[in-house]
Protein backbone atom coordinates (compact mmCIF):
# COMPACT_ATOMS: atom_id res chain seq x y z
CA UNK A 1 0.00 0.00 0.00
CA UNK A 2 2.81 2.25 0.86
CA UNK A 3 4.62 1.91 -2.26
CA UNK A 4 1.48 2.50 -4.16
CA UNK A 5 1.02 5.63 -2.53
CA UNK A 6 4.35 6.67 -3.40
CA UNK A 7 4.42 6.19 -6.93
CA UNK A 8 1.11 7.09 -7.87
CA UNK A 9 -1.06 8.69 -4.95
CA UNK A 10 -4.20 8.47 -6.79
CA UNK A 11 -3.47 4.20 -6.62
CA UNK A 12 -2.71 4.25 -3.51
CA UNK A 13 -6.08 5.88 -2.23
CA UNK A 14 -7.64 3.47 -3.86
CA UNK A 15 -5.81 0.06 -2.29
CA UNK A 16 -6.17 2.11 1.04
CA UNK A 17 -9.50 2.33 0.74
CA UNK A 18 -9.90 -1.21 -0.41
CA UNK A 19 -7.88 -2.83 2.11
CA UNK A 20 -10.04 -4.82 5.34
CA UNK A 21 -8.97 -4.81 8.75
CA UNK A 22 -8.08 -0.24 9.01
CA UNK A 23 -10.07 1.94 11.06
CA UNK A 24 -11.91 4.41 9.19
CA UNK A 25 -10.26 6.99 11.21
CA UNK A 26 -6.42 5.29 10.29
CA UNK A 27 -8.28 6.17 6.69
CA UNK A 28 -8.97 9.26 6.92
CA UNK A 29 -5.79 10.29 8.18
CA UNK A 30 -4.06 8.28 5.68
CA UNK A 31 -5.73 9.60 2.73
CA UNK A 32 -5.15 12.92 4.19
CA UNK A 33 -1.71 12.73 4.37
CA UNK A 34 -1.78 11.31 0.72
CA UNK A 35 -3.77 14.24 -0.44
CA UNK A 36 -0.57 16.18 0.99
CA UNK A 37 1.88 14.14 -0.90
CA UNK A 38 0.21 14.41 -3.75
CA UNK A 39 0.47 18.38 -4.13
CA UNK A 40 4.18 17.65 -3.65
CA UNK A 41 4.54 14.60 -6.34
CA UNK A 42 2.16 17.00 -9.25
CA UNK A 43 4.91 19.52 -8.55
CA UNK A 44 7.83 17.04 -8.89
CA UNK A 45 6.30 15.36 -12.01
CA UNK A 46 6.42 19.24 -13.44
CA UNK A 47 9.45 20.08 -12.81
CA UNK A 48 10.81 16.86 -14.25
CA UNK A 49 8.36 17.58 -17.24
CA UNK A 50 9.87 20.88 -17.77
CA UNK A 51 13.50 20.23 -17.08
CA UNK A 52 14.16 17.08 -18.98
CA UNK A 53 10.73 17.12 -22.14
CA UNK A 54 10.70 20.95 -22.59
CA UNK A 55 7.48 21.69 -21.10
CA UNK A 56 6.35 25.60 -20.43
CA UNK A 57 4.35 27.70 -18.92
CA UNK A 58 2.50 30.74 -19.94
CA UNK A 59 -0.24 32.88 -18.44
CA UNK A 60 -3.00 33.42 -20.68
CA UNK A 61 -4.59 36.36 -18.75
CA UNK A 62 -5.90 34.21 -15.77
CA UNK A 63 -4.80 33.41 -12.40
CA UNK A 64 -3.33 30.19 -13.38
CA UNK A 65 -0.86 29.30 -15.78
CA UNK A 66 -1.45 27.03 -19.02
CA UNK A 67 1.28 24.47 -19.12
CA UNK A 68 1.92 24.04 -22.98
CA UNK A 69 4.95 22.19 -24.90
CA UNK A 70 4.76 25.00 -27.90
CA UNK A 71 4.19 28.96 -26.42
CA UNK A 72 1.71 30.75 -27.80
CA UNK A 73 3.57 33.34 -30.48
CA UNK A 74 2.41 36.94 -30.65
CA UNK A 75 0.99 37.35 -34.32
CA UNK A 76 1.51 41.24 -34.81
CA UNK A 77 0.93 41.34 -38.58
CA UNK A 78 -3.38 40.24 -37.47
CA UNK A 79 -2.87 42.56 -34.95
CA UNK A 80 -1.98 45.49 -36.93
CA UNK A 81 -4.76 44.31 -39.55
CA UNK A 82 -7.20 44.27 -37.08
CA UNK A 83 -6.15 48.10 -35.62
CA UNK A 84 -6.67 49.24 -39.08
CA UNK A 85 -10.25 48.28 -39.45
CA UNK A 86 -11.53 49.61 -36.43
CA UNK A 87 -10.22 53.06 -37.39
CA UNK A 88 -13.82 54.31 -37.84
CA UNK A 89 -15.49 58.17 -38.02
CA UNK A 90 -16.19 58.79 -34.70
CA UNK A 91 -19.59 58.22 -33.65
CA UNK A 92 -22.59 60.40 -34.04
CA UNK A 93 -25.10 61.28 -31.03
CA UNK A 94 -28.70 62.48 -32.13
CA UNK A 95 -28.58 65.46 -30.04
CA UNK A 96 -26.62 66.97 -32.34
CA UNK A 97 -24.43 70.08 -31.04
CA UNK A 98 -21.03 69.45 -29.23
CA UNK A 99 -22.39 66.99 -26.79
CA UNK A 100 -20.61 63.41 -26.63
CA UNK A 101 -19.58 60.68 -24.15
CA UNK A 102 -16.89 59.09 -26.13
CA UNK A 103 -13.66 58.59 -23.84
CA UNK A 104 -10.98 59.76 -25.78
CA UNK A 105 -12.90 62.89 -27.10
CA UNK A 106 -14.90 62.73 -30.21
CA UNK A 107 -12.39 62.39 -32.67
CA UNK A 108 -10.98 59.63 -30.51
CA UNK A 109 -7.75 60.75 -30.42
CA UNK A 110 -7.58 61.73 -27.27
CA UNK A 111 -8.09 65.18 -27.82
CA UNK A 112 -11.40 67.46 -25.95
CA UNK A 113 -12.25 70.48 -27.54
CA UNK A 114 -15.38 72.29 -26.07
CA UNK A 115 -16.27 75.93 -25.18
CA UNK A 116 -15.35 75.59 -21.75
CA UNK A 117 -17.69 76.64 -18.29
CA UNK A 118 -20.47 78.59 -19.52
CA UNK A 119 -23.44 80.96 -17.97
CA UNK A 120 -22.76 82.94 -14.92
CA UNK A 121 -20.24 80.70 -13.11
CA UNK A 122 -17.58 82.03 -15.55
CA UNK A 123 -17.95 85.48 -14.98
CA UNK A 124 -18.33 85.11 -11.12
CA UNK A 125 -15.31 85.94 -8.90
CA UNK A 126 -14.98 82.99 -6.53
CA UNK A 127 -12.78 82.85 -2.96
CA UNK A 128 -10.09 80.76 -3.20
CA UNK A 129 -10.85 78.17 0.21
CA UNK A 130 -8.13 75.97 -0.19
CA UNK A 131 -5.13 75.65 -2.36
CA UNK A 132 -3.02 72.64 -2.13
CA UNK A 133 0.21 71.57 -4.13
CA UNK A 134 0.88 68.45 -4.92
CA UNK A 135 3.70 66.43 -6.85
CA UNK A 136 5.88 68.44 -9.32
CA UNK A 137 3.72 71.19 -10.65
CA UNK A 138 0.28 70.06 -10.13
CA UNK A 139 -2.01 72.15 -7.64
CA UNK A 140 -5.85 71.41 -6.33
CA UNK A 141 -8.29 74.72 -5.95
CA UNK A 142 -11.32 74.66 -3.95
CA UNK A 143 -13.32 77.67 -4.18
CA UNK A 144 -16.29 78.39 -2.38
Amino acid sequence: MRLAALLFPPAGLIVLWKTRGISIARKLFASIAILLYTVVYLVLVLAVMWKFFGLQYEFRGGMFPHFTWRKTLPDYEALEASRAGQKAPAAQTDTGGDYWNGFRGPARDGVEVHPGIGGDLARQHHEVVLDQRFGGDARARVLG
